[in-house]
């Protein structure tokens, strides 16, 4: 699956949680690497960096981190938690 900008990619984050609640763990960590694409495209808007946009850059770091943190202790339901009510509302006030 390659990750597009705008809408297609927000759904493909959410199809990464739906994976996550359904624990098919491998097929969701297999979409991982899209994933972070996705993220890093937000991440590359345009315009030069202000104070928003580093503090959208720490929250959003700050979450990649605890996704990490919940891999590691195998909780998929906080992970798919965390994608879909924190990371891409996040990410998409980011991009806007």
């Amino acid at each position: 699956m390659d990750m597009e900008p705008g809408e297609s990619g927000f759904r493909s984050l959410e199809q990464v949680a739906d994976l996550f609640y359904a624990l098919r763990v491998r097929e969701a960590a297999g979409m991982m690497e899209d994933m972070a694409r996705h993220i890093d495209m937000v991440l590359k808007r345009e315009g030069p960096p202000d104070a928003s946009f580093h503090g959208g850059v720490t929250e959003i770091n700050q979450l990649l981190q605890l996704l990490l943190v919940c891999l590691e202790n195998r909780d998929y339901i906080l992970v798919a938690d965390v994608i879909k009510y924190e990371l891409i509302p996040r990410l998409r006030a980011f991009e806007n």
